[in-house]
């Protein structure tokens, strides 16, 4: 999101809107059951983001997993982020390794409600 401010000189500049940050919305996480899998899950103040960790150390995360835990929270369209899916060829089945995850507690995912 931008704010535009307008200058004497008539110029607009765009000035980013400070956000929630990962921290503050990952400390909001709450469990999630989808299935047999147990999910730590935060969703953003602003809608924007959700935050989707394993919610037991068995739990393995995959592209499809995250995105469908994040969309039974919020009710939103859930898409992984681009990185993230990256790391795992862009194969929504394949195990993310948490450890190239920046952080290495979730996955970040776009939401558009």
């Amino acid at each position: 999101m931008y704010r535009f401010v307008l200058k004497a000189s008539a110029f607009a500049i765009c000035v980013p809107l400070a956000g929630p940050t990962a921290a503050d919305v990952w400390s909001t996480r709450e469990p999630l059951k989808v299935g047999r899998d147990t999910f730590n899950v935060a969703i953003a103040s602003d809608r924007t983001f959700a935050l989707v960790g394993p919610g037991k150390r068995s739990t393995v995360l995959t592209i499809r997993k995250v995105e469908r835990a994040a969309a039974a929270v919020t009710g939103c369209q859930a898409n992984a982020d681009r990185k993230v899916s990256m790391f795992v060829g862009g194969r929504n089945d394949e195990p993310i390794n948490m450890n190239s995850v920046p952080g290495g507690k979730a996955v970040r995912v776009r939401l558009s409600c």
